[in-house]
């Protein structure tokens, strides 16, 4: 149980930049971008909560405290006991909750017929000096990677006839944790092919000694099929207060 907060720890300092006073100071990305107001996050064995360096002390100390009385939030719980009250405070008319996963290096692949390749291989540099001549397929470009520097690495791309179809990243990363992101061309998708890059994300040799994370929002079903696939449980939840 002890172990299962330490990963609360770990995906905090892994999604965030924090201040000395352990406070959410940005999010842990290339470029930053300011962190949610408040963030509940738990498991079976208990909670962590978060609050920005932005708040005032009145506003921290109310939110913490209420924090305080949750019980465990984990699956099967689809929201805090406090939902209501936190929302009211910040003035905010909702928020958002995510699944937390944590995955083992290494997670098998599930098939889809994609050719991989990843950052840290030769055949991974190939890739991206072609892209930078070539321009982004379009799938991608229209998701919003313009061009090779969305590509956060370490990362791992599925293609299908040599066409970049879906790409796993390190959307966060620390020195002990790393979180994944996937995007997937729309026409390509519901094949098992952000699966697939996930899976080969996992086995880069750079991400060897980091704990691993896949966290998904409760109403997107797109990424829910990705757990699925990789067989992944969650264990536990984030509320997330913009």
């Amino acid at each position: 149980m002890i172990a299962d907060v330490v990963r609360l720890h770990i995906q905090r300092e892994t999604g965030f930049r924090l201040d000395a006073r352990g406070r959410l100071a940005g999010v842990n990305s290339p470029g930053g971008r300011e962190p949610p107001r408040f963030i509940l996050a738990g498991c079976a064995a208990g909670n962590l909560a978060s609050v920005s360096a932005a708040l005032d002390e009145a506003t921290a100390a109310e939110l913490l405290g209420l924090a305080a009385e949750e019980p465990p939030f984990c699956p099967p719980a689809v929201a805090p006991l406090h939902l209501g009250r936190y929302l009211a405070i910040l003035g905010a008319a909702e928020g958002e909750i995510e699944l937390d996963h944590e995955m083992a290096p290494g997670v098998p692949p599930r098939g889809a017929g994609a050719t991989l390749v990843a950052s840290d291989t030769a055949e991974g540099g190939v890739l991206l000096e072609s892209l930078r001549r070539g321009g982004m397929p379009s799938g991608l470009f229209d998701m919003g990677f313009v061009d090779v520097d969305e590509f956060w690495a370490p990362w791992c791309a599925a293609l299908l006839e040599s066409e970049v179809v879906s790409v796993a990243f390190a959307a966060r990363l620390s020195g002990a944790g790393a979180a994944v992101g996937v995007a997937t061309a729309p026409r390509f998708r519901g094949r098992g092919l952000a699966a697939a890059a996930v899976a080969g994300w996992t086995r880069l040799s750079a991400l060897r000694g980091r704990r691993l994370f896949y966290s998904c929002r409760l109403s997107n079903r797109a990424s829910r099929a990705v757990v699925a696939r990789l067989g992944l449980t969650a264990f536990g939840l984030t509320l997330s207060v913009p």
